[in-house]
Order: C-alpha cells, then sequence, then structure tokens
C-alpha cells in the first residue's frame, strides 16, 4: 500500500545527462524550471543550491520541478492561494517528499520524523517559557524584599535583640556589657535594625554577640544564621533596587516568551539559549530527530516549517488555512495540549470552533491559550463549557494551563478566573492564594479580587485559613472592597469576610462601597479605632460615648467591646473624655452596669470629664457606687455621702477619695437642706474611719459640715486614735468635760494626750480615780502641761498604785528632772519597786543632808544587786558599781567609815567596815 502512492513511470528510461554532481544540477534545476515555464526567480537561487547540493540523478530533479509545478497550480495559481505559503516552502515540502518519500507518507498519521521534531519543539517551548516566567516571578520577588529593606531589618533586628535579652538572660542592667561583633567590628545596639548592619552581616555570614568579662556568648555561624535570621541572608536583599534594571530584566523576559509562542524552526535553531529538559538547543534535537543533511538544512534554514503538514495536508484532503489546520492536525485530531500555539487572527480561532467536533471543547486540546482568550473576549456560549472542562478536569494538563494562561501578559485572566468561580470552582480561593505560579503579588490580588466578585454562594468554595489570611491582610486593596458594588455582590463578598472573621482596620477605604460598608458596621466587623468610629458615625472630632450613642449599632458595638472603644479613645487626640456629661454618664451605668465587669467600669470612669460627676448618688446603680467613688466621679454632698457610707461605710475607695495621697481632705458640699440628723450620723461615721489613717483628716472633714459647737455625741465614737480628742476639743466638736475624757480613757492613754492640753476644764477633774490608769503617761508626755504631772508627783501614792513599776519610774524621772525632793518614804517606795540605781540614787543626792547614814545604807540595800552587800557585815567586800550619783553617796559613807574602797589594776573594790 505504500508503494502504491507513489509515481509511476512506464515511459523508456533512457539516460540522457550521463554525469550530474552539486555543480551542476543546479543549472539542471533550473533549465528544467524554465522548460516548465517558471521565470529565473520562481524559487530562491539559495534553496536551489541546497537542494541541488543534495541530488542524486536527473530523474529525482525533474521528479521535483514536475511535482512542483503540478502542486503551485493547485496551492499557489488561484484566486485564493494557501495563506503564509511561499514558493519556496512548497518547493522544499515537494523536495522532502521526494527525497524523503517514505517519511513523507507518514505526515498524515504524524509519524513522521517531522512530527517528531514539532512535538520536540512544543517540549521545549513549554520548558522555556516556563523557565523565563519562573525567573520573572523571581526577579519580582527579589525586587519586593529589596523594597521591604527597611521594614525587615527592623524585625530581624527586634529578632537579635530579643535573642541576645532572652535566649542568655541579659539583665538590662548589663546590656551596655554586651557588645554584637560583625567582620571584627563592634555595633552599637542602635545600629542592629538597620539595612547597613544587615548587609554587612551577609557579606560576613557570621556574627558574635560578646559579654565584658565573659568572652563570646554566642557565635552565630553561617548555618545557625541560615536557621534563625534566614531573610537576612537571601542573595541581594540587601542591595539597592535598580528600577530602571528591574523593567529591563522583566521585559527581557516578556520578550523571550513572546518569541518562544512565534518562532519559526529557523528561529528557535538559532536561539541556541534555549534548551530543553535535556540540556539541548532546539539546533541539536533537529540533528538527532532528521537523518539527512538535506532535510536539516531545510528546516535550519526556514524553507520548512511548523507548517509542513498543513502544506502537505492539499495531497490528501481539502485545504483549510494554514495556522487551523496545523492547530487542528496537532491539537485537535490527536487530543493533544498545544496550549502555546498562536492563531493568526481571532478569525482563525473562529474558523477552528466552526471546523472542530461538536465535543471539541471538552477535549484536551481545548487547553490553548488563544483560544480561551478568544472564547472570553468575544463572550462565546461554548467559554461555559470549556470553563466546566476544566475545573471538572483539574489533572496535571488543566492545572498546567491554567498557570499558562495566568501567566500570559495578554490573556484575560481576571476574566478566566470570573468563569471558574462561577461554574463554580470549589477551590479558587485555595489555589489564588497557594499557587506559586503566579507571576506576581498584583496578579493574585487581582484575580483573587475577581472570584469574590464572580462567586455565588459562598458556602460552595473552600475558604480556609490561607484564604482568610489573606482576604484580612489585603483587603484595602480590593476592589471588591473598595469600589461601588451593588448589594447584591457586596452580601456576597461580606460572606467571605465572614468566615474570615475580617476586621476592617480603617473604614474610610470602604467609602465608595456603601453597601459593603454598611454591612461591615451593622456586624462590628471593623476594628474599634478613632478613625474607624468617625467614619461610622460620620462625625468629625471627638468620638465619645455622646456621638457614638447617635447610631445604635455602632454604640451597641462600643459598649459589647468597651475595653477596646476606650483604649481607642486614649490613643485619639481628638477625644479628651469618653463620657463629658452627668445625665449620659448615668444613662449608660443604669443601661449596661449587668453586662460589665466592674474593672471596665472603672476604666470608663477614668476617662469620664470631673464635670460629669455623679450629683445625686441614687441615680446610679449600686453595684457601680465604689466605682464612681473610686474613680472620683462623684460629687462630695453630705446626702451622697450619707448614701454611700449607710451602704459601704467608708471603704477604701472613699478614704482615697476624701483624703487623697497628699494628705489634705477634701472639700465637701454641705446642701442648704442637708439634715443635722445626716450631718451628724455622717460626721460619726468620718471620725470612726480607721481607713482615714490621718485623724486631722477626719476632723477637718467633720468641721466642714457646720455642726453646732460640741454637738457630736462622743459615746458613738468607737475610734479613738491618738490626737483625735484633742482636735476634736480644739474645734469645739465634742464636750470638754469628764464624761468625753472618761470615754477616750476607755481606749488608753494615748487617745487622752493631746486633749489634756487642749482642755480648757481638765484640771476640774483631773482626779485620782480617774487618771490612775495613765498616770505613768502623764509623767512621761511630752505635750501634757507640767501641772498635771506636778499633780501626780504631789499624790503620788494615790496616781500610782503598788506593782506599777513604770509609773514609780516615771515619776523618779519627773522628779529628778525637776530637782523635787522627795520624801524619804516615796524614795525607798521606788527603790523597792523600780530597783533603778540611776534615778534612786539621785533622788537619795537630794536628800542625803536630811537622812542618816543607816537610813541611807538602808535605802541603797532596797536596789538589791551587788549593793545588797552593804549589809555584810565587816571586812565583806564587793565591786564598786559605776555611778556618778553612787559616787557621791559612796563618797559619803568612805567619810564616815562606812566603807573602805580600795583600786588594783584599775579595778575597784568596796569593803564594809561596820
Amino acid at each position: 500500500m505504500k508503494r502504491a502512492n507513489r509515481t509511476k513511470f512506464f515511459e523508456v528510461v533512457i539516460p540522457v545527462v550521463p554525469f550530474i554532481s552539486h555543480r551542476t544540477a543546479r543549472d539542471h534545476v533550473l533549465d528544467a524550471l524554465d522548460h516548465l515555464g517558471f521565470p529565473n526567480d520562481a524559487v530562491d537561487r539559495r534553496l536551489l543550491d541546497l537542494v541541488a547540493r543534495h541530488a542524486t540523478e536527473m530523474r529525482l530533479l525533474l521528479n521535483v520541478c514536475n511535482e512542483f509545478a503540478v502542486y503551485a497550480e493547485k496551492l499557489l495559481w488561484v484566486p485564493k492561494p494557501a495563506p503564509g505559503m511561499t514558493n519556496e516552502h512548497l518547493f522544499a515540502l515537494v523536495a522532502y517528499k521526494n527525497f524523503h518519500l517514505t517519511d513523507f507518507e507518514g505526515i498524515p498519521q504524524r509519524a513522521s520524523a517531522l512530527d517528531r521534531l514539532e512535538g520536540e519543539r512544543l517540549a521545549l517551548v513549554r520548558h522555556c517559557i516556563e523557565q523565563a516566567q519562573r525567573n520573572k516571578r523571581a526577579k519580582k520577588t527579589a525586587a519586593a524584599r529589596q523594597r521591604a529593606q527597611v521594614d525587615t531589618a527592623a524585625k530581624i533586628g527586634a529578632r537579635l535583640l530579643g535573642l541576645v535579652a532572652g535566649t542568655h538572660a541579659v539583665a538590662p542592667q548589663q546590656r551596655r556589657q554586651v557588645s554584637i561583633i560583625v567582620g571584627g567590628q563592634d555595633r552599637p545596639e542602635d545600629e542592629v535594625t538597620t539595612v547597613t548592619f544587615w548587609k554587612d552581616v551577609a557579606a560576613e555570614r557570621s556574627l558574635t554577640i560578646t559579654r565584658y568579662g565573659v568572652g563570646a556568648i554566642l557565635v552565630l555561624s553561617d548555618d545557625v544564621l541560615r536557621n534563625v535570621f534566614s531573610e537576612a541572608l537571601t542573595p541581594n536583599r540587601w542591595e539597592p533596587l535598580n528600577e530602571t534594571e528591574l523593567r529591563r530584566e522583566l521585559s527581557k523576559y516578556d520578550a523571550q516568551v513572546a518569541l518562544l509562542q512565534g518562532a519559526s524552526y529557523a528561529e528557535l535553531a538559532k536561539h541556541t539559549e534555549f534548551q530543553n529538559e535535556a540540556g539541548k538547543s532546539f539546533a541539536e534535537v533537529i540533528d538527532e530527530l532528521l537523518t539527512s543533511e538535506l532535510a536539516r538544512d531545510l528546516v535550519k534554514r526556514g524553507y520548512l516549517t511548523h507548517n509542513f503538514a498543513e502544506y502537505s495536508a492539499t495531497f490528501y484532503g481539502k485545504f483549510i488555512g494554514t495556522d487551523v489546520a496545523h492547530f487542528y492536525n496537532r491539537s485537535v485530531q490527536p487530543n493533544q495540549v498545544m496550549m502555546d500555539f498562536r492563531f493568526d487572527s481571532p478569525a482563525s480561532v473562529k474558523n477552528l470552533l466552526e471546523e472542530a467536533p461538536s465535543d471539541f471543547t471538552t477535549t484536551r486540546s481545548a487547553f490553548n491559550i488563544d483560544l480561551v482568550s478568544y472564547l472570553l473576549r468575544e463572550e462565546r456560549p461554548e467559554m461555559d463549557v470549556v470553563a466546566d472542562f476544566i475545573v471538572s478536569e483539574l489533572n496535571t494538563d488543566a492545572r498546567a494551563f491554567l498557570s499558562a494562561f495566568l501567566n500570559d501578559v495578554e490573556a484575560p485572566c481576571a476574566e478566566l478566573i470570573t468563569e471558574l468561580t462561577f461554574v463554580p470552582w470549589s477551590d479558587v480561593f485555595e489555589y489564588l492564594v497557594a499557587e506559586e505560579s503566579l507571576p506576581d503579588d498584583e496578579t493574585r490580588l487581582r484575580l483573587f479580587d475577581a472570584a469574590l466578585l464572580a462567586s455565588e454562594d459562598s458556602d460552595e468554595y473552600a475558604f480556609g485559613e490561607a484564604p482568610s489570611e489573606y482576604l484580612r491582610e489585603n483587603h484595602p486593596s480590593l476592589v471588591s472592597f473598595t469600589a461601588w458594588q451593588t448589594e447584591t455582590t457586596a452580601e456576597r463578598v461580606f460572606a467571605f469576610a465572614r468566615r474570615a472573621s475580617l476586621k476592617v482596620a480603617n473604614l474610610g477605604a470602604l467609602e465608595r462601597n456603601p453597601a459593603l460598608r454598611d454591612r461591615v458596621i451593622g456586624a462590628r466587623a471593623y476594628e474599634l479605632s478613632a478613625t474607624n468610629l468617625r467614619s461610622a458615625l460620620g462625625v468629625e472630632g471627638p468620638v465619645g460615648v455622646e456621638e457614638a450613642k447617635g447610631k445604635d449599632d455602632v454604640w451597641a458595638y462600643c459598649a459589647a467591646s468597651l475595653p477596646a472603644y476606650l483604649q481607642a479613645l486614649r490613643e485619639d487626640e481628638q477625644t479628651e473624655f469618653a463620657v463629658r456629661t452627668e445625665p449620659t454618664l448615668i444613662e449608660v451605668l443604669t443601661n449596661h452596669h449587668d453586662g460589665w465587669e466592674e474593672d471596665e467600669v472603672s476604666a470608663l470612669l477614668e476617662l469620664t470629664s470631673p464635670d460629669a460627676s455623679v450629683g445625686d448618688l441614687e441615680t446610679v446603680p449600686p453595684g457601680n457606687w465604689t466605682s464612681v467613688v473610686a474613680a472620683d466621679r462623684l460629687r462630695l454632698n453630705v446626702a451622697n455621702l450619707v448614701t454611700y457610707t449607710t451602704e459601704h461605710d467608708v471603704n477604701q475607695a472613699l478614704a482615697g477619695l476624701l483624703v487623697p495621697a497628699e494628705g489634705q481632705p477634701r472639700t465637701l458640699e454641705v446642701e442648704e437642706d442637708a439634715s443635722q440628723d445626716d450631718r451628724l450620723s455622717l460626721a460619726v461615721t468620718l471620725l470612726n474611719a480607721d481607713l482615714i489613717v490621718d485623724v486631722a483628716a477626719r476632723v477637718g472633714l467633720v468641721a466642714q459640715l457646720g455642726l453646732p459647737p460640741r454637738s457630736l455625741p462622743v459615746t458613738d465614737i468607737a475610734s479613738r486614735p491618738p490626737r483625735l480628742l484633742g482636735l476634736l476639743l480644739g474645734e469645739e466638736l465634742v464636750a470638754d468635760d469628764e464624761a468625753t475624757f472618761r470615754h477616750f480613757l476607755n481606749a488608753g492613754w494615748e487617745a487622752v494626750e493631746d486633749a489634756l492640753g487642749a482642755s480648757s476644764t481638765a484640771e476640774s477633774f483631773f482626779r485620782p480615780d480617774l487618771f490612775a490608769s495613765v498616770a505613768g503617761g502623764v509623767l512621761t508626755s511630752r505635750v501634757v502641761p507640767d501641772e498635771f504631772k506636778q499633780r501626780v508627783l504631789d499624790d503620788l501614792d494615790l496616781f500610782v498604785l503598788d506593782g506599777d513599776a513604770n509609773g514609780l519610774k516615771s515619776a523618779a524621772s519627773f522628779a529628778v528632772a525637776m530637782d523635787e525632793k522627795l520624801p524619804l518614804a516615796r524614795i525607798q517606795r521606788i527603790a523597792r519597786e523600780t530597783q533603778d540605781v540611776e534615778k534612786v540614787s539621785r533622788l537619795l543626792v537630794r536628800v542625803s543632808r536630811d537622812i542618816s547614814t543607816e537610813q541611807l545604807v538602808d535605802t541603797l540595800v532596797m536596789l538589791g544587786g551587788e549593793l545588797a552587800a552593804l549589809t555584810n557585815g565587816p571586812g565583806s567586800t564587793f565591786p564598786y558599781p559605776e555611778s556618778d550619783a553612787l559616787d557621791t553617796l559612796f563618797g559619803r559613807l568612805k567619810r564616815e567609815g562606812r566603807i573602805k574602797v580600795t583600786s588594783k589594776m584599775f579595778k575597784k573594790t568596796v569593803e564594809n567596815r561596820a
């Protein structure tokens, strides 16, 4: 059957050219063409030379010329010649047919060497395009990193400082002892977050941290830096970005793709820099697949093109156009992917759709960039079928085509994503966020936007953490958020925002999308910042509670997130107070006291204007009273204080409000209609407030209440600290009488010490029966007038009871201080009960002239200790007691021969003589 298709010759073959060589063959070809009526320039002389050089016999040359004439008449010399075909193309193809007839006959079955060459070309083109697009993406990524140098340096610099302070336990006071060494140079700490520092680190590939007196405490080698500070070592990260050079590089990659997509065999053979996965150039592939030098030359010189099958189709069937026929033969019929094939015009694609089978759009051959672009731009119904097929067949081919399409600079990428999303493609958002082959961040953002706008029911799409995080980070740059959208579209987009738990950082970015903005505000899906609140409320200036309550949904959000709202107000220069008026404060406390924690109420009150202080505490829920007081947002009138202390007494909050840290009591408001009973009750409460430590402050507060003189009932005053009674007497708040003193004496001496000096009537009731228990305190006090002390000394036996050694010591001290002469009996009582040698000796000195030697000895013996040896009899000895007062008394006894004092080795001894 193969031989049946060959040309037959039945005439007698008579050799007319006995010898043919490459030198004479071209002339024979020219003669043959001339004999057939072709002009001299009908075929390029270089092609004729090429074919003639490989001719072996005259018959072969004549066959080529004769067949060329036959096919030229059918393909070229017609009203509608084959598009793109030249005389040279046809002559080369006829020559190839005659020189490689068997291989030529394999073309219809796509089994020829040329078909294998075409397959290699497609694979090489796809490989090189993907490589160029990867290089372009890498260049863009590197450029983005370079643009972010300052932020990156700050981030990893902070990480290094944290490593120094944390991992190696360097205390703040030791930080100055730590040095960071790069390239042998000590770098200051404030340089660690700069681009210059990390550029040097990247160059040195090491970093050392040392501490004074210890040496190196951490050495970050190249390996460690790669693990801990990988961003620092990314190539070219710290180099300055040359935008002009970047544009030139990106344009170079785009030009490479364009060249590859449209390159002929000859052009591709010249560009040896383009190589397949095996590292072979197209010229090398030609040499490998084509067996004859003629075939290789015809291809490399552009005479045989990738349209060889289409040009040869006229030998076996109907001619339908070069590009269409090529795609039809190479892709449609064998159901092969030719995604990079370029059609001559949109009309060619239209022609293909008319010629292709009805199921063409559900086959792999539909994965062509030009074809899908045409369907999208022309809004052809076939696109719906193609989109369904892509989504349903997202295998290797479909995914590879999608990547190629989205990387094509001229393809309508957003429109394709729109179609695929609408199918729906459930993984579209996961794909767009995770796909590494997308050309750049800008494209990813644009496609993500297109998918949002094309989506229907959000539940039909996978929307995990990756797309959620992407939406949270990039929503201010999405058209679906920032441009006007219909209510329906806004609702669909907002459904994804809810799934992402989006909190809009800047509502202003949604200003032109009111439908979405209203949904965000209504759902509380925005950050509570002063700027956002102004946008949500439509106001300028402060955004306190008064403004927030202007919109119910905004105030509900603020009230439900009170800590965040208050923090926003603290950071806002235009808002001085959260609450400016008392009615607003009372209203919000009343309406929200059950929903807010105590610390939240306290925080609100701290930001409340003093002008909004509560005038009537009963208008505020009791649960908030303490918070109102602690925040100093209560007017200090009698009614409020009575109301509060009835419920809480004077607790820590009220004590701190009434008497601030500086110690001066606050000014109270005494209403004209405040009853005396309320004022007396409040006065007693304040005086009994032990949490107000400063008793002068207590009295100062009570003194403001305007009570009648000496009207306070002292029996109600349970707290009786020192100085209180004296201050009350000074302010004439209590009666200056025995009953008052008796009440305070029940609390001990300190309760009345100051009062004796402040009282004008105490002398009249200063009696032993009332003051005997505190006589010692009277005698030792620095504030009690001396006349009271003298009264005690004069009636010592009545004021100081037996067994009160301290009282007797105090009496002795006062007597010595006042140079008083006490009766010998009192001195002896003091000696017996106190055995205070110094004080008794001084008292005896004052009366020594009035008493006998035996009385003196007897009194000294009462002091006990070594002095008791005075009665041990003659010759007995004891150490000499060291005392100035005793020196005087022993001097008398020595003079009177009662004792003898001897000294030996600086040590005195007393010897009794009687």
